[in-house]
C-alpha cells in the first residue's frame, strides 16, 4: 500500500515532470541514514526516499507550512543529538524529518512501532504531541496543493542546485591537497585582502580552479580561532545533478574530517 501512494503520487504528477524536481536517494544512502539514527524507517517513508528522495521541490508544505521537511543526511545528524536530548528514554521510537524553524521537530515513529502518525515535539518542554494527520495523508494533501499552483512554477532547466563549501583547517594548501586526489584544482599565488570587521575579522579571496571552472575561495581569519574559516560557493543547473559535481564534492570532502568540513545547502532556488 505505501509503495502504490509513491507510485500514485508519481502518476499524479508525471505531466508535470518539467516542473517539478525530485532526487531520489539510492538503497546505501538510505542504510546510511538509517544506521547513524539507529532505526528503520517505517515503509511509507523509505518508499518515499527511494522515489522522491531529500532534494525535491514536490512536497512544499502549504496547508502545514510551518513543517520544514528535511534536505539532506546532514539534517538528521545535527538534530540526532538534540532529540534524544529533549526527549531522553523515548529517543530510540522516533526519529526527526522535519522542523518549525523554531526549534521543535516533527518526528514518525520507527517501523516496530506500525505508527504512521505525525508527531511535534516541543523543544522547551520535550513534550510529544500527536498531529491528528498521518504521513500518507500529509503527503496526499500537499501534493494536490502542489498541483493546484503547478502554474506558477519555474521550469526544472530554469532552478539551480546552490550550496556552500565550509573548511575550518589550518592551510588552504589541505584543501588543494584533497581536491587534487579527483579532481584538477590549484589556487591563485596571493590572498587579496576584503575587509575587516568591527569584530577584527579579517576576510581575504583567492581564485580556486577546480576542473578549469573558477570559484572565489573566501578565508576569514581571527586571532583567537584555532583555524582559519575557508569557503566557497558553488551552483549548479539541475540538468547537471546526475554528473553533479556538488555532490563529489561533498563525498570526497566528508572523508577527510581533519578538514572541518560542512556543507551549507542553501536549496533548490
Amino acid at each position: 500500500m505505501n509503495n502504490d501512494l509513491i507510485d500514485e503520487i508519481l502518476n499524479k504528477i508525471k505531466s508535470h515532470i518539467d516542473k517539478i524536481y525530485f532526487f531520489p536517494l539510492e538503497d546505501s544512502e538510505i542504510i546510511t541514514i538509517q544506521k547513524i539514527l539507529g532505526v528503520i524507517f517505517p515503509d511509507i517513508y523509505t518508499s518515499y526516499l527511494k522515489k522522491i528522495g531529500l532534494k525535491q521541490d514536490l512536497i512544499e508544505p502549504h496547508k502545514y507550512s510551518e513543517l520544514q521537511l528535511f534536505e539532506s543526511e546532514q539534517d538528521f545528524i545535527d538534530q540526532k543529538d538534540f532529540l534524544q536530548d529533549i526527549i531522553e528514554n523515548n529517543a530510540e521510537i522516533y526519529f526527526a524529518f522535519g522542523h518549525n524553524g523554531c526549534g521543535d521537530l516533527f518526528l514518525l515513529k520507527r517501523k516496530e512501532e506500525n505508527d504512521n502518525y505525525i508527531y511535534e515535539v516541543l523543544h522547551d518542554t520535550g513534550e510529544i504531541i500527536k498531529i491528528d494527520m498521518s504521513y500518507s495523508d500529509f503527503l496526499r494533501c500537499e501534493v494536490n496543493l502542489t498541483l493546484d499552483s503547478i502554474d506558477d512554477h519555474k521550469k526544472n532547466e530554469n532552478k539551480k542546485w546552490s550550496v556552500q563549501f565550509s573548511l575550518k583547517t589550518d592551510s588552504e594548501n589541505n584543501i588543494i591537497t584533497v581536491l587534487n586526489q579527483e579532481f584538477d584544482a590549484n589556487l591563485s599565488e596571493d590572498w587579496e585582502f576584503i575587509d575587516e570587521s568591527p569584530a577584527k575579522v579579517r576576510e581575504f579571496h583567492k581564485k580556486l580552479m577546480i576542473n578549469q571552472k573558477e570559484f572565489i575561495l573566501k578565508k576569514l581569519e581571527y586571532e583567537n580561532w584555532e583555524n582559519p574559516n575557508y569557503f566557497f560557493n558553488m551552483e549548479e543547473s539541475l540538468n547537471q545533478i546526475n554528473d553533479s559535481m556538488i555532490k563529489k564534492l561533498h563525498n570526497l570532502f566528508s572523508k577527510h574530517q581533519y578538514l572541518g568540513y560542512k556543507l551549507i545547502d542553501y536549496g533548490i532556488l
